[in-house]
């Protein structure tokens, strides 16, 4: 009651509305044209847990494990808290002025941030969000030097930034623009979170619930389904659009590259209905997420599974049994079986524990001679996921197309396509 004021909690207009989460995802999506990229800023799907996910993962990798926090960050964290929150007055200000001025920061020079990390990329990039950020401190006056900005923040940044460069991602501006909504909810378990990295009793593992999720995606010419054990519709993404399902929980969306996503429990089970909407093929994929691990414990994959207009191929995702939620790192013991009609398909691919959490391939390019060429997409991908690669000619140039030594693959400057092994492209052009 004291943070947030005992007038904004309670009100005698019992017809007042109150919305407690206003939490929302924001995708930059860049497209390709001449000389200049295009970026386009929308509304995405993903539910403030997933993006807390993806973000926690991120930050795991900088921070690495509890001794290493101690080592190189505590004493910046420490330094940091103690002055932003030395007065009731500092706090106010760290937390009214530095979120707005921040937010307004990154806003105003969006395209400059991108246009940066493209051209002369993450050191450079980062130096420039480094400096808003010290920024918005010093406009809130937080008497703090610029190293113990770039100790607290470098790795959240860094991290964000390469999210952008590798995936056409947007978490950067999505955490700016819902900085103090999860600031303020979240300061207990924060707290709590310190105080147990303190704790060399403490495992890390929580015991309260089965500690994974499944991503399930198809990509192709097709609409998916995804029914709970009742037979109820529980997420549906048809006609290219996320559907809004009524008593629902289940989060669905769609990537850049067109890639169709949800996100379902482990505990529950489910079964899917792809729908082909044209004759072709369809890739179906089924990743489990560890949180203890902070990374994928298990992927099964089939890849170009032939499908006729309206015909139904149907995917089974049975709940983790007692043994699997024990140990989610290591992968579930789950079969998700794939049918269509009276016919049983084989994985493409599968893999578990290690050999899951390796199943990452590389993108890359070749390095060109052209002065003003942007190409975008590089980056490292989970085995099946689709990748989208952009390539923009300078003014005066025409696109020939995308090869892969002397093989081309693509005339399109937009190219997307399933990962299976690491990659180099090359663009070329003609004048």
């Amino acid at each position: 009651i004291e943070t947030y004021g005992s007038s904004k909690l309670f009100t005698d207009d019992i017809n007042k509305e109150f919305k407690l989460n206003t939490f929302q995802d924001i995708h930059i999506k860049l497209e390709s044209g001449i000389g200049t990229p295009i970026y386009q800023v929308a509304e995405g799907n993903d539910t403030m847990s997933i993006f807390l996910d993806k973000l926690i993962s991120s930050l795991t990798t900088g921070l690495q494990n509890r001794s290493y926090y101690v080592q190189e960050f505590q004493d910046a964290f420490s330094d940091l808290a103690a002055e932003a929150f030395r007065t009731p007055e500092t706090r106010d200000r760290w937390l009214e002025v530095v979120p707005v001025s921040l937010k307004t920061n990154i806003n105003d020079n969006l395209d400059i941030i991108i246009s940066v990390l493209i051209s002369q990329g993450i050191d450079t990039a980062y130096e420039l969000v480094l400096g808003f950020v010290y920024q918005a401190v010093q406009e809130a006056d937080i008497d703090v030097d610029r190293e113990i900005i770039h100790k607290v923040f470098g790795v959240v940044i860094r991290s964000l930034l390469d999210n952008i460069l590798s995936e056409f991602g947007s978490d950067i501006i999505t955490l700016m623009h819902n900085a103090k909504l999860l600031s303020l909810p979240h300061y207990p378990e924060l707290y709590f979170a310190w105080l147990q990295i303190q704790d060399p009793n403490y495992d890390g593992v929580p015991k309260t619930y089965t500690n994974s999720y499944r991503t399930v995606s198809v990509s192709g010419d097709a609409d998916m389904f995804i029914k709970d054990e009742k037979g109820r519709v529980v997420a549906e993404i048809s006609e290219g659009i996320p559907q809004e399902l009524e008593g629902s929980s289940i989060v669905a969306s769609i990537s850049d590259a067109g890639e169709k996503m949800v996100y379902l429990p482990a505990d529950g089970s489910y079964t899917l209905d792809i729908v082909a909407t044209n004759e072709g093929t369809v890739n179906y994929s089924v990743k489990e997420y560890s949180r203890e691990s902070s990374t994928y414990a298990k992927i099964t994959n089939y890849y170009d599974v032939p499908v006729a207009a309206g015909e139904t191929v149907t995917g089974v995702i049975p709940s983790y049994s007692i043994n699997d939620s024990v140990d989610t790192a290591s992968g579930s013991e789950v079969y998700y079986a794939l049918q269509a009609a009276s016919t049983v398909i084989e994985p493409s691919f599968e893999a578990k524990g290690e050999n899951a959490s390796k199943a990452v391939h590389k993108v890359s390019f070749v390095e060109d001679d052209f002065d003003g060429i942007v190409v975008a997409g590089a980056g490292e991908y989970v085995e099946g996921s689709i990748a989208r690669i952009v390539a923009i000619p300078p003014e005066g140039y025409g696109f020939i197309g995308w090869f892969v030594g002397d093989e081309l693959v693509s005339e399109e400057p937009e190219y997307e396509f399933t990962v299976t092994t690491d990659v180099e492209f090359r663009a070329e052009f003609s004048k």
